[in-house]
C-alpha cells in the first residue's frame, strides 16, 4: 500500500512545493460480517438492493444495472448475465437467500424492466456507448458509497471489495475453488 509519508514532494526550483499525493488502494478487500450489515443498514434503500445482489452474486456493477427482470428465473434459481466484461453470457445459481431477494424485487414487475433503479425510477443511458440503459453508472456509485463507507467508519469503499468479499464468504461456506471461479466468470484454472 502507497502511504502518504511515502510520496514524493516536488523540491524543483521556480515549482511550487506540492502537499503528499493521497493514499491509493491497489487491492480489494474483504468486508467483515460486522462490515457487511453496517453497510447495508446505512445504504439509502436504492442503494443497499445494489449492494446486496452484489454480496449474494459477486457481480459487478456494470452487470446488475444492465440486469432486466427477466434474468431472473425462480424456476431455475439463477439469474442470467449478458455478456459483460468477459464477453461471455452467463448463468449464476443463486442461494437460497439469493433467490428470495430476486424474488422479493422481481414480484409484479414487467420483464422488460431495469431490476435495479435509482430512487427517481428512470433508467439512464450507459456511458460505454453500447446503447445499453442502465440504472445506475459508476459515478452515482461512487459518490454514495464513499459517504456511507465514511459513515460507518471504514473509510474509502470500492464495489469491487464486494465482490471480494463475496469470495471469502464462498470460500468459508465450502464452495470450491471451481465453482467460486465460474460464479465470477473467470476463465477455468484461474485464481478467484
Amino acid at each position: 500500500m502507497i502511504s502518504a509519508d511515502s510520496c514524493r514532494t516536488s523540491h524543483a526550483p521556480c515549482q511550487k512545493e506540492r502537499g503528499p499525493v493521497a493514499t491509493m488502494r491497489t487491492s480489494p478487500r474483504e468486508l467483515t460480517l460486522e462490515q457487511q450489515h453496517l453497510l447495508l443498514e446505512a445504504c439509502p434503500p436504492d442503494l443497499g438492493r445494489l449492494v446486496r445482489a452484489a454480496l449474494l452474486t459477486a457481480c459487478r456493477l456494470g452487470e446488475l444495472a444492465r440486469l432486466r427482470v427477466r434474468d431472473y428465473s425462480p424456476y431455475q434459481q439463477t439469474i442470467h448475465l449478458e455478456p459483460g466484461k468477459t464477453g461471455q453470457a452467463r448463468e449464476l445459481g443463486l442461494t437460497e437467500d439469493g433467490d428470495q431477494f430476486f424474488c422479493d424485487l422481481s414480484l409484479g414487475r414487467n420483464g422488460e424492466e431495469l431490476l435495479f433503479l435509482k430512487r427517481s425510477g428512470r433508467p439512464m443511458p450507459s456511458r460505454d456507448g453500447n446503447g445499453v440503459p442502465c440504472g445506475w453508472l459508476q459515478f452515482d456509485v461512487k459518490r454514495q458509497r464513499n459517504k456511507v463507507g465514511k459513515q460507518i467508519g471504514i473509510g474509502d469503499l470500492h464495489f469491487h471489495d464486494l465482490r471480494t468479499t463475496w469470495v471469502s464468504n464462498a470460500v468459508a461456506r465450502g464452495l470450491s475453488i471451481q465453482c467460486i471461479s465460474s460464479q465470477l466468470g473467470h476463465s477455468q484454472g484461474r485464481r478467484p
